[in-house]
C-alpha cells in the first residue's frame, strides 16, 4: 500500500501557468488524492485548488518556506476524467492557467459575504462641530444638498454605520450621490469587509403536529388560532416548512413557537434544496402545433445520428420563428427516452428563463440550469443535482459547457453566433467551440442554431465539416417583417431637425397602438447622453480611468463609465475652463424611453437594458409584462433583439441602425448584420404581419441592405470575399497579445520588446502586426497596447504564441500585464 503523501501540487485559481507545492499536515494525509479539492492560503487569501500532483519531495531550493493546506473538501475526485480532460485542452488551446479553467468548471465552495461600512474622518467631525444647531433644518429645504450633507454627518457622529442601515436612515435618492461628493472631499470614508464561509446544504425549519397537539385540539386549552393551526398541520401530509404556514394562515412565527412551547408542535430543521426557476408543467408555446415539413425533415436528420453515438456537427440554419426551438425540444426528449443527456447553450442570462420555463413544462425535474446570475448557492445546489444524475437536462449560459453531465449524447448551442459565447476575461475560451470540443469528445451530437450563422460555422458548412440543415419557412407559413430603411440624412433635409424618432416610426407606433398591437424600439447604447461636452472650450468629460467618455445617467443623475463603473457627479460649469454652456449629446436608451413617453403617454412603457435589472430577476418580469400585455411598448439595448417569441409585437424599430460599423473591428459589419436581422425577426410572429423600420446614416452599406432584405446567403458571399482578401478568419487563424500596465511608458517599452523578439524569431506562415496602442488605449486605469499574430496554419501560431510565453517567463515579466485571447471575436 503506498504511504500517505506529505506534499501536493496544487492548480490554484490564479492568473499564473504553474502550479503551486504544498505540505499536507498528518491529520490530513489519508484523504489527499489525485483530482480531489483543498483549501489552501495563498498570499493574504484562502483558495480551492485542486491537486494535480502528489510528489515524493518537495522542490529544492533556498530559503523556501512550504505552507500547510487547510482543508480537504471531497473523498473522490470532483472532477469526471472526461472533464478533466476537456480542462486540459481549454487551457492548452487557450493558453489559459489550468487553476482558472478548473475553477470553471468545478462546483463553487466558498462563498464571499461582503459589508460595507460608513464613518466621518476628522475632517468630517470638524464639519459637524463647526455647523450651527439651526442648521439642522429638513432634507427638502432649498437648500437641500447642504442639508442632506448635515444630515449624514450627524448620523455618522456616534461612529461606524454599516451601509445597508445608513440607507434605511436616509430616504433621500441623492445620498449617494452626495455621499460620493463627501468622499471625495475627504469627510467620509467607506470601507469594505470580505469574509468567506463553506457552502454547505440549505436548511430550512418545518413544523408538525405531535400527538400532545392532536389531543389538544379536542381539550378545552388553546385559543381558536392555535387550534386552527394544528388542525392545518394535521390535514397536511408531511411537516410543513414554517414561512408556508405562516404566510398561508397570515400567523407570526412566534405563534407557532408558543405551541412548541405547549409541546403540541414540533419545529425541526431540514434540508431544502435552492431552486433557482419554477419548474412548472406550463405548456409550452409550441407543444401543440404540427410540426413543418423543415421541422420534420430536420429531426430525421438528427435523431438519426443520436443513437449512432458518434462524433456530429450539424448547422441548423433556420430564419427567425421558423420553430428551431421546437426542433432542439424534440431532439432533447430522444435523448431522454435513450438513457441520455443534453445540454442546451443560450448566449444571454435574458433567455435563460424562458428557454428554461420551455424546457421545464417537457422535463420538469429533470432540467437543471446554471449561469452567472445564479447565487453562490444556488449554482452549488444545481451543480450536485447535474453530478448526481438528477438533472438529465442543462440549460445555462457559457459557463454551462462544463457542467458535470455523464452519459452526453447531444449538445445545443442556441445563437451560436452571439459574441457573448465568448469570455473576455481569462480563462478566454468560446463557448461554442469548446462545445464542439466536448461533444467530440464524449462522441456525441452538437447542434449549433442560428438565423445568422458565425462566417466561421457558415463557412465550415459549405466546405463540408458541418452538415447544414436549413429551415426557410417560418411556422404556420407566417410572413417575414417587411422591412424599411430611413435615410437620417433626407430626415434632416426634410425636416431642419435632428430627430431620435423618425417620422416614419412615430406614425408607425402610433398606427400599431392605436390597434392595441405592440412595439419593440432597439438602441444598443443605454443611459440618456452619450457625453457631456463644453460649448466653450470643446473638452469632454473623460474617464478619469479609462480613455472614453463618461455616460449620463438622468435618472441616477450622474456620469458613469461603462467599462469600469466609475461615477461622477452632473457639472454645472466645464471642468476645464469654468463655461456654463455644456451640452450633452447623444441618445442612450433612458432618453429614447423619455421621448416616447412624451410622444405618447397613453402607452404603457419599459425598458431593459443593464440599467433595469440591476436587481435579481428583473428582467425576468420586465419581459413577463410584456409577454402578458401588460406593457406597449418595450425599448432596450441588443438584449431584446434575440431569442424572444413576442406574438403580439407587430413593429420593431431599430434607432442608429448603423451605429457599430464605425468600430475599428473587421467583425463589425457582421455583429450589425445578425443585429438587425435578429430584433427583425422579433416582429410578426403572431398572426398579424410585422414591420421594421431601420434608422441609419449609411442606407447603402451592405450590411443594411442584406438586413433589410433578411438575406443571409447574399451578406455572407459579401463578406466572405472582403474576409479573403484581408485574410482574416475564417481563412486565418488569430491571436490578440494584450500588454498592460498601469505606467503608460513601461507598457510601450515591453509591447516594443515583444515585438521586435518576434519578428527576430522570422516564424514561417505568422504575419506579426503591432504593437499599437488598443482601440480603447487605458481601461480601467492600465495603459494597454495589442500586437495581432496572424496565421494561414494553426500549428504556426500556436509555436508564436508560446514564444510569447516563453519571452515573458525568461525576463520575468509578471503574467497578469501580458494576456493572450486566441481567436479573439473583438480588437477593441
Amino acid at each position: 500500500m503506498t504511504a500517505p503523501s506529505e506534499w501536493v501540487e496544487l492548480h490554484l485559481p490564479v492568473p499564473f501557468r504553474q502550479t503551486f507545492t504544498y505540505r499536507v499536515p498528518p491529520q490530513l494525509r489519508d484523504r489527499i488524492q489525485m483530482g480531489v479539492r483543498v483549501v489552501a492560503p495563498f498570499q493574504k487569501r484562502r483558495l480551492v485548488g485542486l491537486v494535480a500532483a502528489l510528489p515524493e519531495k518537495p522542490p529544492s531550493g533556498e530559503n523556501i518556506k512550504f505552507k500547510d493546506i487547510i482543508e480537504v473538501l471531497d473523498d473522490t475526485p470532483i472532477l469526471s476524467p472526461a472533464l478533466e480532460e476537456l480542462c486540459a485542452w481549454v487551457s492548452d488551446y487557450y493558453f489559459a492557467p489550468r487553476g482558472e479553467v478548473l475553477r470553471a468548471a468545478c462546483p463553487p465552495t466558498l462563498t464571499s459575504a461582503t459589508r460595507r461600512f460608513v464613518s466621518l474622518t476628522s475632517k468630517g467631525f470638524m464639519q459637524l462641530k463647526m455647523q450651527a444647531p439651526e442648521e439642522t433644518a429638513d432634507l427638502f429645504d432649498s437648500a437641500r444638498q447642504e442639508s442632506l450633507k448635515r444630515t449624514i454627518r450627524r448620523l455618522l457622529e456616534k461612529g461606524e454605520l454599516e451601509y445597508y442601515r445608513f440607507r434605511k436612515r436616509i430616504h433621500d435618492a441623492a445620498s449617494d450621490e452626495i455621499l460620493m461628493e463627501m468622499r471625495r472631499a475627504g469627510e467620509v470614508v467607506l470601507r469594505t469587509e470580505t469574509s468567506r464561509r463553506r457552502l454547505g446544504e440549505k436548511k430550512a425549519l418545518f413544523v408538525r403536529r405531535t400527538v400532545e397537539g392532536a389531543a389538544a385540539l379536542t381539550s378545552p386549552q388553546g385559543t381558536k388560532l392555535q387550534k386552527r393551526i394544528l388542525d392545518f398541520l394535521g390535514t397536511a401530509e408531511s411537516s410543513v416548512r414554517l414561512s408556508e404556514l405562516t404566510a398561508q394562515l397570515k400567523v407570526s412565527p412566534a405563534t407557532v413557537r408558543t405551541l412548541e412551547r405547549h409541546g403540541w408542535a414540533a419545529l425541526e430543521p431540514e434540508s431544502v434544496g435552492r431552486v433557482p426557476i419554477e419548474r412548472s408543467e406550463t405548456p409550452s408555446a409550441l407543444a401543440g402545433l404540427d410540426l413543418t415539413v423543415e421541422q420534420q425533415r430536420a429531426l430525421r436528420v438528427i435523431g438519426a445520428a443520436i443513437p449512432q453515438q458518434k462524433f456530429a456537427t450539424f448547422l441548423l440554419h433556420g430564419v427567425t420563428a421558423s420553430g428551431k426551438t421546437e426542433v432542439y425540444l424534440r431532439a432533447i426528449e430522444q435523448v431522454i427516452q435513450e438513457g441520455g443527456t443534453a445540454l442546451l447553450l443560450v448566449p444571454e442570462i435574458a433567455l435563460t428563463p424562458a428557454a428554461a420555463r420551455a424546457f421545464a413544462s417537457r422535463f420538469g425535474n429533470r432540467i437543471a440550469i446554471l449561469h452567472s446570475a445564479l447565487s453562490d448557492g444556488e449554482r452549488h445546489d444545481e451543480w450536485w443535482r447535474i453530478r448526481n444524475g438528477e438533472a438529465r437536462v442543462v440549460v445555462g449560459t457559457r459557463s454551462a459547457v462544463f457542467a458535470p453531465l455523464e452519459a452526453l449524447r447531444l449538445v445545443v448551442v442556441d445563437e451560436e453566433h452571439d459574441g457573448s459565447y465568448k469570455q473576455q476575461e481569462s480563462p478566454r475560451y468560446h463557448a461554442r467551440d469548446v462545445a464542439v470540443v466536448r461533444a467530440k469528445m464524449s462522441n456525441a451530437v452538437v447542434l449549433l442554431g442560428s438565423a445568422t450563422p458565425a462566417m466561421e460555422s457558415f463557412y465550415n458548412a459549405q466546405r463540408g465539416k458541418y452538415q447544414i440543415i436549413s429551415m426557410r419557412r417560418r411556422v404556420e407559413s407566417r410572413a417575414l417583417a417587411e422591412v424599411s430603411v430611413v435615410d437620417l440624412r433626407q430626415e434632416f433635409a426634410d425636416t431642419g431637425k435632428t430627430r431620435a424618432l423618425s417620422r416614419a416610426l412615430t406614425t408607425a407606433v402610433e398606427s400599431r397602438l392605436a390597434v392595441n398591437e405592440q412595439v419593440l424600439v432597439l438602441l444598443n447604447r443605454r443611459g440618456f447622453s452619450s457625453f457631456v461636452v463644453c460649448r466653450t472650450c470643446g473638452s469632454t468629460r473623460q474617464c478619469p480611468n479609462c480613455s472614453i467618455t463618461m455616460t449620463y445617467h438622468k435618472r441616477r443623475h450622474l456620469l458613469l463609465c461603462h467599462y469600469c463603473a466609475a461615477q461622477a457627479p452632473v457639472p454645472r460649469v466645464c471642468w476645464q475652463c469654468g463655461s456654463e454652456h455644456l451640452y450633452f449629446m447623444g441618445e442612450g436608451t433612458e432618453q429614447i424611453e423619455e421621448k416616447l413617453r412624451a410622444a405618447f403617454p397613453m402607452a404603457r412603457l419599459a425598458r431593459l437594458d443593464r440599467d433595469t435589472v440591476q436587481r435579481r430577476g428583473s428582467h425576468h418580469v420586465i419581459l413577463r409584462d410584456f409577454r402578458d400585455g401588460v406593457t406597449d411598448i418595450l425599448v432596450g439595448t441588443q438584449m431584446i433583439a434575440k431569442g424572444h417569441d413576442f406574438p403580439r409585437v407587430t413593429l420593431v424599430g431599430v434607432l442608429n441602425a448603423d451605429g457599430a460599423l464605425g468600430f475599428p473591428d473587421f467583425r463589425s459589419a457582421e455583429r450589425t448584420f445578425q443585429l438587425l436581422t435578429q430584433v427583425a425577426g422579433r416582429a410578426g410572429r403572431g398572426h398579424s404581419p410585422g414591420q421594421v423600420i431601420l434608422q441609419a446614416y449609411h442606407p447603402e452599406h451592405y450590411a443594411i441592405r442584406y438586413a433589410a432584405q433578411q438575406d443571409f446567403i447574399g451578406f455572407y458571399n459579401k463578406e466572405i470575399h472582403f474576409r479573403q482578401v484581408m485574410r482574416y478568419p475564417p481563412f486565418a487563424q488569430l491571436a490578440l497579445v494584450g500588454i498592460r500596465h498601469p505606467d503608460f511608458e513601461t507598457a510601450r517599452k515591453l509591447a516594443l520588446s515583444l515585438g521586435e523578439e518576434l519578428r527576430k524569431e522570422k516564424l514561417p506562415d505568422v504575419r506579426v502586426l503591432g504593437p499599437a496602442l488598443a482601440p480603447l488605449a487605458r481601461l480601467k486605469e492600465e495603459y494597454r497596447w495589442q500586437l495581432l499574430l496572424k496565421s494561414v496554419r494553426r500549428a504556426a501560431l500556436k509555436t508564436a504564441i508560446q514564444k510569447c510565453v516563453d519571452y515573458c517567463e525568461t525576463h520575468s515579466i509578471s503574467e497578469p500585464n501580458v494576456y493572450i485571447d486566441v481567436d479573439p471575436t473583438s480588437l477593441m
